[in-house]
């Protein structure tokens, strides 16, 4: 076995892996997708961190990062996010697993990962990873049955939910209206401020961000270019955006990217890719979040998720309208570097993290009309911004 750093020849053998080893994940082995995740990045492409482990000419094995920057010690520290590690099923149990971890964190000198899959939490361990309890995921539900079909589909079967399915109907049918009706009170309330669609990022938002993601003791790192990579360059999904700003100056103060998700036949659901406000601007991540709940009930979702980190977010997000449902190993931030003193600022002190780091939104699977045999299906960012107005 030999461990290689992926090159445009490979392709088709690790296409053959990932159609393999992914079958819920059909975007992992489009190629334009990959190209987008890994090589795209306006931060440098990832190619040359993307690891294969090869046998006789067939890929084996992957593991692979996404280069990104963390704010830390006033400074930004270039990192790699760990994602994508698996090995096939009939090389499982011996050293292959372990052999592509620790080349990835030769190659690396800082590495960071969340959403770490709880079957592998034991290689984070065995080579000393930091572990820090950070994200909260929360649940707004708009109509709780198909929740809670989400919830059971791991189980052999859902019959513990059919005596609650009348409260679970009568639940879909009084949702949305209360929920509307919520949502229209709590806009009322931010007055001083107006929300406006967000289609693209542009110079004013850097001039914000450069502003502002100093202001927070760790983050990770966002630029106009790196969001309108991530989302307007995405080659498939559809999301919309949102921006605060005060009524009188036209000062921006914030903004949201949502994107919209579906899990076929079962749910569809609003996701909080990422925010930025000010530390302490509680107005305007409250008036944020309620535009974005107005704008996911017009988009027929079942439910909104949001993942944040710091406690000033999380104290706003209060039952019942906000239910908190704790992850254990998916939620939690692992790190790595030999710099101990890097390790040392890193754990220490609170982080602004959304969901839009890492593998968290990018994993190839449930993207509203994801066209994943075909891009036709993708929305267009013009188109986008007319449906987020119309919308609005």
């Amino acid at each position: 076995m030999d461990i290689v750093p992926y090159e445009p020849h490979h392709w088709q053998s690790l296409k053959a892996f990932l159609v393999r080893c992914f079958p819920l994940h059909p975007l992992k082995a489009d190629e334009r997708f990959f190209q987008w995740r890994f090589h795209e990045n306006p931060l440098g492409s990832s190619l040359g961190s993307c690891l294969l482990a090869m046998d006789g000419g067939s890929v084996i094995g992957q593991i692979s990062t996404i280069g990104d920057s963390i704010w830390v010690d006033g400074r930004w520290q270039r990192c790699n996010w760990l994602v994508d590690l698996m090995v096939s099923p009939e090389h499982r149990g011996k050293t292959t697993g372990i052999d592509l971890f620790k080349r990835v964190m030769e190659v690396n000198p800082v590495s960071v990962s969340l959403g770490v899959d709880p079957n592998v939490l034991g290689l984070y361990k065995m080579f000393r990873w930091r572990r820090l309890p950070m994200m909260k995921t929360f649940f707004s539900v708009i109509r709780p049955s198909p929740l809670a079909t989400l919830a059971t589909l791991a189980e052999a079967e859902s019959s513990r939910i059919m005596w609650t399915r009348p409260l679970l109907r009568l639940g879909d049918g009084l949702g949305p209206p209360l929920q509307t009706l919520r949502s229209r009170l709590e806009r009322a309330t931010h007055r001083k401020l107006a929300i406006e669609p967000l289609s693209h990022f542009d110079a004013e938002l850097d001039s914000f961000l450069r502003q502002t993601l100093a202001r927070w003791k760790h983050t990770s790192y966002r630029s106009s270019q790196h969001l309108e990579w991530k989302f307007n360059r995405r080659p498939y999904g559809r999301h919309f955006g949102l921006a605060a700003r005060e009524r009188r100056s036209g000062e921006l103060r914030g903004y949201v990217v949502v994107k919209l998700m579906e899990r076929s036949g079962v749910a569809r659901w609003a996701d909080v890719a990422d925010f930025v406000v000010a530390p302490g601007d509680r107005d305007a991540f409250r008036a944020l979040v309620s535009a974005t709940y107005g704008e996911a009930l017009r988009w027929k979702v079942d439910f909104v998720r949001l993942c944040c980190s710091h406690s000033e977010h999380v104290a706003q997000l209060r039952p019942p309208v906000w239910i908190h449902h704790g992850r254990a190993v998916l939620d939690d931030l692992f790190v790595y570097s030999k710099d101990a003193d890097l390790v040392c600022s890193l754990i220490t002190g609170p982080w602004h993290l959304t969901a839009v780091v890492s593998d968290r939104l990018d994993h190839g699977s449930d993207e509203w009309e994801n066209g994943a045999n075909s891009a036709t299906t993708t929305t267009p960012p013009a188109q986008a911004a007319t449906e987020v107005a119309q919308h609005s």
